[in-house]
C-alpha cells in the first residue's frame, strides 16, 4: 500500500475512534516510492500528502510528528519562489492546519499582545486559532515590531 493511502485509512480509523488501529496501519511497511515528477495533470502533490499525513498525526494525537509537518507545510505555503499550488493541494494544507489548531488551541486561539515602534503593547485578537493584524507603513518605515506570547500555547509568527 502506498503511504498516502495508508495515511488515509490511518486518519478514518482514527476518526472512527479507533486510533490503536490508526496506529497500526501507520507504523506497517508501506511504499514510499510515490513521486509527483511526471508530465501531465494530476490532483496529488507533495504538499497536499504531506497535509493527509498532518491530519492523520493531529486525530491520534502525535503532536510532535503534526508539528514538525506544521512547520514544513507553513514553509511552504509562505515560500515565495513563484510556485502555484493546485486548489486541492492549497485547500488540504489550510484544512489540516485548520483541524491542528482548533485541536492544539481549541476554539480560540494563543493570547498574544504585540507593539508597534516604541507604542504600548495591545493585545491581539485570540477569538480564533488564526489571526492577522495589518500593520501600517509607520511600522514598517521604524523596523521595530515586537509580538509576545502571553499564553502557555505555542504562537507561530510572521511578518511579510
Amino acid at each position: 500500500m502506498y503511504a498516502q493511502a495508508a495515511y488515509l485509512l490511518a486518519a478514518a480509523y482514527a476518526q472512527a475512534g479507533k486510533p490503536e488501529a490508526a496506529k497500526e496501519v501507520i507504523a506497517a511497511k508501506k511504499r514510499e516510492d510515490w513521486r509527483y515528477d511526471w508530465c501531465g495533470y494530476t490532483y496529488g502533490s507533495d504538499l497536499r500528502d504531506r497535509a493527509l499525513i498532518l491530519e492523520t498525526y493531529t486525530a491520534i494525537g502525535d503532536t510532535k510528528r503534526a508539528e514538525a509537518l506544521v512547520n514544513y507545510i507553513c514553509q511552504e505555503l509562505g515560500n515565495q519562489q513563484g510556485w502555484y499550488w493546485n486548489t486541492q493541494s492549497l485547500a488540504t494544507a489550510l484544512r489540516a492546519l485548520s483541524k491542528y489548531a482548533v485541536k492544539n488551541f481549541g476554539a480560540n486561539g494563543p493570547a498574544f499582545a504585540y507593539r508597534i515602534g516604541g507604542d504600548i503593547y495591545k493585545n491581539g485578537d485570540n477569538s480564533k486559532p488564526i489571526a492577522t493584524v495589518n500593520f501600517t507603513e509607520n511600522a514598517w518605515s521604524n523596523n521595530r515590531v515586537a509580538v509576545k506570547n502571553n499564553g502557555a500555547a505555542k504562537l507561530y509568527a510572521r511578518l511579510s
